[in-house]
């Protein structure tokens, strides 16, 4: 007797005296086996716990830089084999102008000194926070939507139950 004709588990009684239920059994076992489950798509391929020391280190990113979105973005959301871990801090248009008075908004703003002195402080920063070798850019909003089409994750975001998680040990 082959594997695919062994009774279910806690069904021997029922294989061994029903046909129909037999009959079932194969059918469904058939159906299973014909269908292709579509490969998972992981969130990151950074892995554990370096992904949860990004989270922890992107918390004080977005304390530094409120009301702004910070995401990991690149390679290491699409594949295994990632070189280098991206990080985007996106700001609204106006708050970028506002940093960065001298960069131009078209994508130029690597020949601008406060750009790249924030850019390489926090990529070091943020490397030595994980232990991943991290690329870390600001962008303005409009301009990376525009030109950036691939998903993003966000990093630091607090989680804020509707109820408190832990009742009360005086309840008990």
């Amino acid at each position: 007797m082959g594997e695919e004709e062994q009774a279910p588990p806690g069904f021997e009684e029922e294989w061994r005296t029903s046909g129909k239920f037999r009959a079932m059994v194969r059918e469904q076992r058939e159906k299973a086996a014909e269908h292709t489950y579509p490969k998972r798509r992981k969130a990151s391929y950074v892995g554990v716990p370096a992904i949860f020391k990004l989270q922890l280190a992107c918390k004080h990113l977005r304390a530094a830089f409120p009301n702004h979105g910070c995401y990991l973005v690149g390679s290491a959301t699409e594949r295994p084999d990632w070189r280098d871990v991206d990080v985007v801090m996106m700001l609204s248009d106006n708050d970028f102008r506002r940093l960065f008075p001298n960069a131009l908004l078209q994508g130029q703003w690597e020949f601008d000194a406060r750009w790249l002195l924030l850019t390489v402080a926090i990529s070091e920063w943020l490397s030595a926070q994980t232990g991943l070798p991290i690329d870390f850019k600001f962008q303005p909003t409009k301009w990376a939507n525009e030109k950036h089409d691939k998903p993003r994750h966000p990093l630091g975001i607090d989680y804020v139950p509707n109820e408190d998680p832990m009742p009360s040990w005086e309840e008990s």
